[in-house]
């Protein structure tokens, strides 16, 4: 049973959504991350990179309605609005900074990638 369709792709998003979590949290930004929002907007795309390339398709079609499917919908939707509101600059509710609104979304894919993983194992 095929349950990735490009587990490449997703470990290479991993790598590199863990190297723009490194770079943002010590303060050395690079030409094409020069702020807190740069690194949002990169961490944002490959984040739902992560999820559609590991196994939201496999996990979706499996049981749309569980619970492991209906968190990691609305950590995604959170980790969305976050995301924008952070880019565009807004004040964000209970996040106080980019920084804060970037560790948060930061925070959200791990918790994506662990809850993805553990229903992995659920719903063989």
């Amino acid at each position: 049973m095929q349950v990735y369709n490009s587990f490449l792709g997703f470990v290479i998003m991993g790598i590199i959504s863990f190297g723009v979590v490194l770079v943002g949290l010590t303060n050395v930004f690079i030409p094409f991350m020069l702020n807190y929002r740069a690194a949002t907007f990169i961490l944002l795309i490959s984040g739902f990179l992560m999820c559609t390339l590991g196994a939201m398709g496999y996990v979706m079609s499996k049981n749309l309605f569980s619970p492991f499917t209906l968190t990691g919908t609305i950590l995604g939707v959170l980790a969305l609005i976050i995301s924008i509101l952070t880019i565009f600059n807004k004040n964000v509710p209970f996040i106080h900074g980019q920084r804060e609104a970037f560790i948060t979304l930061a925070i959200i894919i791990l918790l994506k990638i662990v809850l993805t993983r553990i229903h992995l194992f659920v719903i063989k």
